[in-house]
C-alpha cells in the first residue's frame, strides 16, 4: 500500500478523484456501488488493466465532495 499526498490510502489522489467525478456526472443518481460496477466495466474492458484500484468506499469519499458544490 501506497500513500498519497494526503496520507490516506494510494487510490485517493488526484487522479481518481477525477475519474470518480466524471463518472457521478454522467450517473448522479446511480449508487457508490452502480458506480463501482460502471467502473470496473470501463477499467476490465481495457486488455490487461488489472483489478480496478478505485474501491466503493473511495467513490463515497469522493461523492461526499462532489454533491457539496
Amino acid at each position: 500500500m501506497s500513500i498519497d499526498y494526503t496520507g490516506g490510502v494510494a487510490g485517493r489522489d488526484p487522479i481518481g478523484k477525477t475519474m470518480v467525478e466524471s463518472f457521478l456526472a454522467q450517473h448522479p443518481n446511480e449508487s457508490d456501488e452502480q458506480i463501482h460496477a460502471r467502473m470496473c466495466r470501463a477499467w476490465n474492458s481495457v486488455p490487461g488493466s488489472g483489478e480496478m484500484p478505485i474501491p466503493v468506499d473511495e467513490i463515497a469519499h469522493w461523492r461526499a465532495g462532489w454533491t457539496a458544490r
